[in-house]
């Protein structure tokens, strides 16, 4: 506890566990905090991510309540698996982060945040991450936390280059993807795409994909003799479309194939504007690794994400440290989470 040096003298402030029986109001709270946005989440969101999550635990939301028994602040640790040099390491994520507009500026979310990195360590996790807006990276530095670029590019799409030839729709089939029908090809696929190629992604469960990724938005997977080959899930943003998920297997389909095939189905073509990709750069690497092509990969704008942070628990004398930053500049495993596993 700590005596709120704000609005009331007495006001004292407690941190602690969620219980379960609070999720919902717990969600309304943050909701309530974030409906400053331009497209606030709804209640929903927060009670869609909590309840899907496999490894949800209800104590891991670290709230701060008034003397009255009130929410004023919460900080989530999200269970994660990581993948790092060929191997994988249990990571807490940080996220849903926020405020009540009248306990602003007191430093309740830094207690809560030393709270939740303390409850980390203690179950012997290594690593914490987190994505922060620029504004408030400074806060989080603060607190240990580096910055990490995933390195991203943007494609211009013209209507003639999503347009694949007649004989490629003919092998292959296009269809949204059914769980748990899809499941376990869709986990091979991501071992080796994803899991087993860059830092910091996140390994994926059955559980998670069944309960928890399903529920994130539309993957459209593209089939070729009865068996998923590879797989986009998009976000639209008028003529920009982020890509928030992709898996290719390679032994099949080209990954340049497979993604203007999967363009073409996903998406509308617009014959009077050229809409853009935000992809990957390593994704631009595997198209550039053929002669000729569709894709125009010469005229790419780079456009990074800059906004993952990373914080090693250990000291560096420490037996199991790992510093995020030194793997990726040391090793060929460049940094990449998917859009789809964000928190």
């Amino acid at each position: 506890t700590m005596k709120n040096g704000g609005k009331k003298e007495d006001d004292v402030i407690q941190i602690r566990g969620l219980e379960e029986d609070e999720v919902s109001q717990w969600a309304n709270f943050c909701a309530l905090c974030f409906s400053y946005k331009a497209n606030p989440p709804p209640s929903s969101y927060f009670e869609r991510h909590y309840f899907n999550d496999p490894r949800r635990d209800p104590s891991w939301i670290r709230v701060a309540t008034n003397s009255q028994g009130e929410l004023v602040a919460s900080v989530r640790i999200f269970k994660r698996t990581i993948s790092i040099k060929n191997g994988a390491v249990d990571a807490g994520g940080i996220g849903e982060v926020c405020t009540k507009p009248s306990h602003r500026r007191l430093g309740i979310s830094k207690m809560l945040l030393q709270n939740a990195l303390s409850i980390m360590k203690q179950h012997g996790i290594k690593l914490s991450f987190l994505h922060a807006a620029p504004d408030f990276q400074p806060v989080y530095a603060k607190e240990g936390f580096v910055a990490v670029s995933s390195k991203w590019s943007i494609l211009t799409l013209t209507t003639k280059l999503v347009l694949p030839q007649q004989d490629e729709l003919q092998q292959f089939q296009f269809r949204e993807a059914s769980f748990p029908q899809d499941t376990e090809r869709l986990m091979e696929i991501h071992i080796f795409f994803s899991e087993e190629r860059f830092s910091g992604c996140i390994l994926r469960s059955k559980e998670y994909w069944e309960r928890y990724l399903s529920a994130e938005g539309t993957i459209y997977v593209l089939v070729h003799n009865h068996q998923v080959c590879s797989w986009i899930s998009l976000r639209p943003n008028q003529t920009l479309l982020q890509m928030r998920d992709f898996g290719n297997d390679c032994s099949v389909v080209s990954t340049e194939k497979a993604l203007s095939l999967l363009i073409h189905h996903a998406i509308v073509p617009n014959t009077d504007e050229n809409r853009t990709l935000h992809l990957p750069t390593p994704i631009i690497q595997d198209i550039a690794q053929r002669d000729g092509g569709v894709f125009d990969i010469d005229n790419c704008i780079s456009k990074d994400d800059n906004g993952w942070m990373w914080k090693s628990l250990l000291a560096p004398d420490d037996e199991g440290y790992i510093c995020m930053q030194q793997v990726i500049s040391t090793t060929n495993f460049p940094h990449l989470i998917w859009p789809l596993d964000s928190f």
